[in-house]
């Protein structure tokens, strides 16, 4: 999980001028830039409920409610650890700043794959 959320931010660091953009237009109700943005998270929560030995075509499941709900709060968190203009106003200088919500995005994740697990197999 850590390496995933890891990895995940840094795909945000390495894009984010760009990915802030289309999530900015998204924002802005920009129909293509709505899409995008939820077309490009559909894989990785599909993976997710994988993850969870749950159904990845029932939309419906309780686990892919959870996957998506830990979808989101590791895309957000990507998208507040590369918005230069949250750090400024926060005062974050330091570059442990842009780890802090590695360790509590994987441990989340963590936490939704093991309870789905545990409630798949009853």
């Amino acid at each position: 999980c850590e390496a995933f959320v890891r990895a995940y931010q840094q795909f945000w660091a390495s894009h984010s001028r760009l990915l802030h953009l289309r999530n900015s237009m998204a924002d802005m109700l920009d129909q293509r830039m709505i899409m995008h943005r939820v077309e490009a998270t559909q894989p990785i929560i599909a993976l997710l409920v994988a993850q969870m030995d749950a159904d990845v075509a029932d939309f419906r499941s309780p686990a892919y409610g959870m996957a998506t709900m830990v979808m989101i709060g590791i895309e957000r968190s990507a998208t507040i650890v590369t918005d230069n203009r949250l750090h400024d106003l926060l005062g974050w200088t330091d570059q442990d700043d842009e780890q802090r919500y590695v360790r509590p995005g994987a441990r989340l994740m963590e936490l939704a794959l093991r309870e789905q697990r545990a409630g798949n197999a009853a």
